[in-house]
């Protein structure tokens, strides 16, 4: 668990950055990433890491590989978007998002329209969408069986290899057990996320701008 498998966190072909695995005791890891953009604004927050170095001592094909997170504190809800580019050879894309457990009240599971992510009295619903299609599923981390039980995630991956991935994740908070609002859809490597509420509507629209993508929010 204290590997990049173990977290909410981006993978290559379910593999993740340098991490030591607590084995050598506690020496440090190499891995390093930076923050790159952030900013605040009326109603949202973002920022966008660079992990490139971290990832590329594992696999080092990797060309570059971003993590942007955009906050909208009026839905409320969080879009993430991870970016790979490799060299070379086609690889496909996770990201992995965890319940909180410890306490054995929390779930994890998928279905045909998102995922849910569950707690006593709220859930997070999310959706995945990516240009070569996205899978979802639920699963437990490879330890131990009496342990893994208590780390349930979701897993959101690219379907196809390319060497070119970009990976559109939205995490909506809900009361109870409701459904959410969120609707996501993609047209020429634009792809827009409407949230609907109360406080009316929010529109997110994402373009895949290379290493570091450009969003307008309204």
């Amino acid at each position: 668990m204290l590997l990049t498998p173990g977290h909410s966190a981006a993978l290559v072909d379910g593999q993740g950055h340098q991490y030591v695995s607590g084995n050598e005791g506690t020496n440090s890891s190499e891995a390093r990433a930076s923050i790159i953009r952030h900013g605040v604004r009326d109603g949202y927050m973002f920022w966008t890491s660079d992990a490139t170095a971290a990832y590329r001592l594992v696999i080092p094909d990797v060309e570059v590989i971003t993590r942007t997170m955009i906050t909208l504190t009026r839905v409320p809800a969080v879009i993430v978007i991870d970016k790979l580019i490799k060299k070379t050879t086609p690889s496909t894309l996770q990201a992995r998002f965890y319940a909180f457990n410890t306490d054995g009240k929390g779930s994890a599971t998928a279905a045909e329209e998102g995922f849910a992510i569950t707690r006593p009295s709220a859930m997070l619903r999310g959706l995945a969408i990516a240009g070569s299609g996205v899978a979802v599923h639920s699963a437990l981390p490879d330890i131990p069986a009496e342990r893994a039980k208590t780390y349930p995630f979701i897993e959101a991956s690219t379907v196809r290899p390319q060497k070119e991935s970009f990976l559109v994740s939205v995490l909506e908070a809900v009361r109870g057990t409701g459904r959410g609002s969120a609707t996501v859809t993609a047209e020429g490597g634009v792809y827009t996320v409407k949230f609907t509420g109360a406080g009316g509507q929010v529109t997110v629209r994402i373009m895949d701008t290379g290493a570091v993508p450009e969003f307008e929010i309204r």
